[in-house]
């Protein structure tokens, strides 16, 4: 797929064809150097380079932009990012503005090269309207533990049509006073947590999140974190692996294919239309924990549904659990490990798996099989042809996957 990319202040020499001039020189004669800053230079890529003169974009090394590539902010005149430096700016400027009431919009797929990131809206939650445009934010790597880690931080207004892939986050917490005024730590491909934030049309793949903690909260998800406040998720795919080990006395994990948990005492989160894959293991090291049941909760599509609603929702997400103590407590469902309301029109393939390699872990609410239908992925696949858009997701591997970007 040819992705286009707009430079601003390319510091470089072009020599391109005549063929060419439209696209990359603006006119130019051939053979012209093109000094820094002088144009906006135009070039169709093809596997890293530009097809019309060759030109290979440099790999991202960390800075970021002065400003965006374009745009007031408007709904009609959206700021615009274009490469990495200005996702890096975009998210440098959002530790100090919500971007509330404001419109971004992605026009370019962008290789943030294995960096370290800096998530978007950490501080403060990001307010504003994100729009991908179909087009992708990979290879980013997040190693500093924070209250809210993923690509985004906290999201309280919108994200759509984006695809996050090939990320690592990972990090270890021994001391909770890493985390800043709570004891949470939330992490998530796309977000670490989501209050009265709407995301979809998104897709999450080829991520791992390795998290491990002796105290604290942990919520992880190949999505988001934690969601609370009638945050709603719509049409979201995500094929991620988690990991995550509670190795001390004092931490609770609660781990799903799409959200770790849905907490909070409003109105509760809205989880629909969604497909979670990939697997999840969780390992338990230390000999107490609290005195409630509840402290560990895994689930296919989010562990911990403490208030809200799931419909629509399939899951091959597998699950895995380890661990020696006799005085742990685990919830675990196919769907969700322990729920507030019930499910509606949800399915797991007969392909997802329970692994349990310790028989002194009990397990509570190994499954709601009365409101989840198992069967073949064949099967649940033709189940949610019947209740999906057609025009927005496609059937025709063996998972369903958003035709976006196919």
């Amino acid at each position: 797929m040819k992705n286009k990319i707009l430079f601003i202040g390319i510091s470089t020499i072009l020599f391109c064809s005549s063929a060419a001039l439209a696209g990359c020189g603006d006119g130019l004669a051939k053979g012209t150097e093109i000094p820094s800053a002088d144009i906006r230079s135009e070039h169709v890529y093809e596997d890293g380079k530009c097809t019309d003169c060759g030109y290979v974009a440099s790999l991202w090394n960390g800075e970021a932009a002065y400003n965006f590539e374009s745009g007031t902010g408007t709904s009609e005149d959206p700021y615009i990012i274009a490469n990495a430096e200005q996702l890096a700016f975009f998210a440098k400027t959002a530790e100090n503005v919500s971007f509330s009431g404001q419109y971004i919009k992605l026009n370019a797929n962008i290789d943030l090269n294995g960096m370290e990131w800096m998530p978007i809206g950490n501080d403060s939650a990001f307010a504003g309207n994100f729009d991908g445009d179909g087009h992708t934010v990979s290879s980013f790597k997040i190693t500093n533990p924070t209250a809210y880690t993923g690509l985004f931080g906290s999201i309280s207004g919108s994200v759509s049509n984006l695809k996050v892939e090939n990320f690592f986050i990972g990090y270890n917490i021994a001391d909770t006073s890493i985390l800043g005024s709570t004891t949470m730590a939330c992490s998530g491909g796309l977000a670490g947590s989501a209050g009265s934030a709407e995301i979809t049309g998104c897709s999450i793949e080829e991520g791992r999140l390795f998290i491990t903690a002796s105290m604290g909260v942990l919520y992880t998800g190949g999505c988001v974190g934690r969601i609370s406040a009638a945050t709603k998720l719509n049409n979201i795919y995500a094929d991620t692996d988690i990991f995550c080990e509670q190795y001390g006395d004092g931490s609770e994990v609660d781990c799903g294919g799409i959200a770790g948990a849905s907490a909070g005492t409003r109105t509760g989160a809205i989880i629909e239309n969604c497909f979670s894959g990939g697997g999840i293991e969780v390992k338990t090291k230390g000999e107490n924990m609290f005195t409630t049941n509840s402290l560990i909760k895994v689930g296919g599509v989010v562990g911990d549904m403490d208030i809200g609603n799931i419909s629509g929702c399939a899951t091959d997400c597998n699950i895995t659990i380890s661990g020696k103590e006799q005085k742990k407590y685990l919830n675990i469902g196919s769907i969700a490990a322990r729920k507030d309301k019930d499910f509606e029109n949800c399915f797991s393939m007969d392909t997802q798996t329970f692994i349990r390699y310790s028989e002194s872990l009990d397990f509570y609410n190994l499954d709601y099989s009365a409101q989840i239908t198992r069967m073949t992925p064949e099967g649940v696949k033709t189940q949610l042809q019947l209740l999906w858009d057609s025009q927005i997701w496609s059937f025709d591997g063996t998972a369903p996957q958003l035709k976006l970007f196919l």
